[in-house]
């Protein structure tokens, strides 16, 4: 994808153009193209080299990138109501419990200087140009998904979250660096079965755009980077505490994609307006 493209269509259009005029064999073959795409293909986000290999190779070996859930998404074997259930529970855990609940919990929770300033500027992004959580809110609504209440898994991943951002500094800022790796690999997947389901008004949102841009995941990820390196020199973090966090993260992503996909296999599909 050139940066022409990109700009010329949108990262999520310009990425969905990419993708449909490529042929894959299986799912796991899309996914494993989109990670590269998305993160090994990013020049270095950091000086230091372990730092580099901890965020384009960290999620491998732990089950994550062809997660169930990550694969239903991907081979478009889930029905609308059960897509419509998948996003509900991403929205009650990845947009609104994150804006709602780990973010000002943690700017509350914490006494250190440099920590409640790196929350206050996540929350600033989360905001702009208006809230995220409330952008994917009415995306669902165009499509007629009602959001219903939050589900065990949405609620068990806020509890992981917040426990992670609201851990010792070193371990926190790498969960923090994590979380900004992992979304941009995971909402450019939902992105491109959005496109396919639902092209116009996936299109017309500009929640994909926020976070599939150069400006956004990736250059808070490179960010992030800035500060580990910066709190490594000051002796504030351990390298050891900064990858336990990193690890921890993937893991608690994953385990969350996997108690959704039991939930949209298991249960009723929510309410939808047609």
């Amino acid at each position: 994808m050139t940066q022409q493209q990109e700009n010329e269509q949108g990262p999520a259009r310009a990425l969905f153009a990419e993708a449909t005029a490529r042929e894959f064999e299986t799912a796991t073959e899309r996914l494993e193209w989109l990670y590269g795409t998305r993160i090994d293909q990013r020049k270095d986000p950091s000086a230091l080299e372990w730092l580099n290999r901890l965020i384009k190779g960290g999620a491998r070996g732990l089950g994550h990138i062809d997660n169930a859930m990550h694969v239903a998404i991907t081979d478009g074997s889930l029905s609308d109501g059960e897509f419509a259930q998948f996003l509900a529970a991403y929205y009650w855990g990845s947009n609104y419990g994150f804006n709602k609940t780990v973010l000002p919990g943690t700017l509350k929770s914490t006494g250190n200087d440099w920590y409640r300033e790196y929350i206050k500027n996540i929350i600033r992004e989360e905001n702009t140009p208006s809230s995220h959580w409330g952008i994917f809110k009415r995306y669902m609504q165009t499509l007629g998904f009602e959001l219903g209440e939050p589900p065990e898994s949405a609620q068990d991943f806020v509890r992981k979250n917040t426990a992670g951002y609201q851990a010792e500094l070193g371990h926190a800022i790498g969960y923090a660096l994590a979380v900004e790796v992992e979304s941009d690999f995971q909402l450019s997947l939902i992105a491109l079965a959005l496109m396919k389901r639902f092209p116009r008004a996936t299109a017309e949102t500009i929640f994909f755009d926020i976070h599939l841009d150069s400006s956004g995941e990736e250059e808070h990820a490179r960010m992030t980077c800035g500060a580990v390196e910066q709190l490594l020199d000051a002796g504030q973090i351990h390298r050891e505490d900064v990858e336990a966090g990193f690890v921890q993260a993937i893991v608690d992503t994953r385990d969350f994609m996997l108690a959704m996909h039991e939930e949209v296999r298991d249960a009723q599909p929510i309410a939808q307006i047609w």
